[in-house]
């Protein structure tokens, strides 16, 4: 009988609660019977023929019992199955230009994630990307990446999106007054407007006990947009102490956020910051974004300002860096778009598995709180 049908042999014979049983009561009794066998092969009643199959039956019996033991104490469930690869057809509308390297970024992070891309740019236009939101979901995908020129003009093509079952992802700015949105993939304003008023504070060194009082003008983007009410919140948290103790003074008393309402551009900034600077000649121009900053330095110029009498101007996007090399800007701070890309992609993956965003805030939207995934930015300075 070879070793497998004496295995099968004993299984047979032997319930595996049998075995263990007995297997304590085996090893006790092992030295006894060695002890006897011994004196009964020196007593010439056991042949030594004998005693050589007792000893090869003992062995084989041990090895059977290890087995058996070794087997019972193996985890046989087979080991799960990897996740199946997410595949489907995402589509992505941005706010701004085809020449935004965002799109070309988001555009690879999807893609290296198994995913299809359709990706259309409004450039800054809330119609068009209106229409592309809807172009987008007659062509069938199967979750929505946005970046909100005016989310408000978004609510329509977002019912339709909540009625078809397709994930939306707020993309660099919350998707307001609705209750389809998946989640948020941003930047944390509202701490970069704290870094921004710091930045300002540090470079007049407001916390002097000097006497000095400083001029302070704010230029904000759109009053619709979450992001820059959160850069403004974050921003006041920090200046509010020195405006209350007279450090800082707003000329023209605009200092609530509807107030500072630029519209975003650089050609509204610029005609803002000119009919500000017809009333006084501000020590701190605080900009909501570069491209605010840019009008700002237009009027300035405009004005004849001088490097001599050039006040301190902040802005933050990152696409000023020459301006602050030039020393028109004393900062911006960039958001890097590989960084958005991917966690927006990742997002993509999240919500196309049917999860959820991890490791999140939230923000309210007016409608509901919505978990958000705050990205940090970077300081360019001179």
């Amino acid at each position: 009988m070879n070793l497998q049908k004496l295995f099968a042999f004993i299984l047979a014979r032997f319930s595996l609660k049998k075995l263990f049983t007995a297997a304590p009561e085996f090893f006790q009794k092992l030295p006894g019977t060695l002890s006897g066998l011994y004196r009964r092969l020196f007593a010439g009643q056991l042949s030594l023929q004998k005693l050589l199959y007792w000893i090869v039956g003992g062995i084989l019996g041990l090895v059977v019992l290890v087995a058996v033991i070794t087997a019972a104490n193996t985890d046989l469930t087979p080991p799960p199955s990897p996740e199946e690869p997410v595949t489907g057809l995402v589509g992505v509308s941005l706010a701004g230009s085809t020449n935004n390297s965002l799109s070309g970024q988001i555009t690879q992070a999807l893609e290296a994630q198994g995913l299809k891309v359709n990706l259309l740019c409004a450039n800054g236009d809330t119609g068009t990307q209106k229409a592309q939101v809807q172009t987008l979901l007659n062509a069938n995908v199967s979750c929505l990446i946005l970046e909100p020129v005016d989310s408000l003009a978004l609510l329509e093509p977002l019912a339709a999106a909540k009625e078809k079952g397709v994930p939306v992802i707020a993309c660099n700015g919350m998707l307001m007054d609705t209750d389809w949105v998946w989640g948020c993939v941003s930047f944390d304003y509202f701490t970069l407007g704290k870094l921004m008023a710091r930045k300002v504070a540090e470079a007049k060194n407001l916390d002097a006990e000097d006497g000095n009082i400083y001029k302070i003008e704010l230029f904000m983007g759109a009053p619709e947009s979450l992001n820059s009410l959160l850069l403004y919140q974050g921003a006041m948290e920090v200046l509010d102490p020195y405006l209350r103790t007279g450090k800082l003074i707003v000329p023209s008393g605009r200092t609530y956020f509807e107030d500072t309402y630029t519209g975003g551009t650089s050609e509204n900034a610029r005609q803002f910051c000119a009919l500000r600077l017809k009333k006084s000649k501000p020590d701190i121009i605080f900009a909501g974004s570069d491209e605010i900053a840019t009008g700002c330095k237009q009027a300035l110029l405009d004005k004849g300002y001088k490097p001599e009498n050039w006040p301190v101007l902040i802005g933050q996007g990152g696409a000023n860096a020459q301006d602050v090399k030039n020393g028109y800007q004393i900062a911006t701070y960039a958001k890097a778009p590989i960084v958005l890309a991917e966690n927006c992609a990742e997002a993509a993956v999240l919500a196309l598995s049917g999860k959820t965003l991890p490791d999140t805030s939230t923000q309210h939207n007016h409608v509901f709180d919505v978990p958000t995934r705050l990205l940090p930015t970077s300081l360019v300075e001179n």
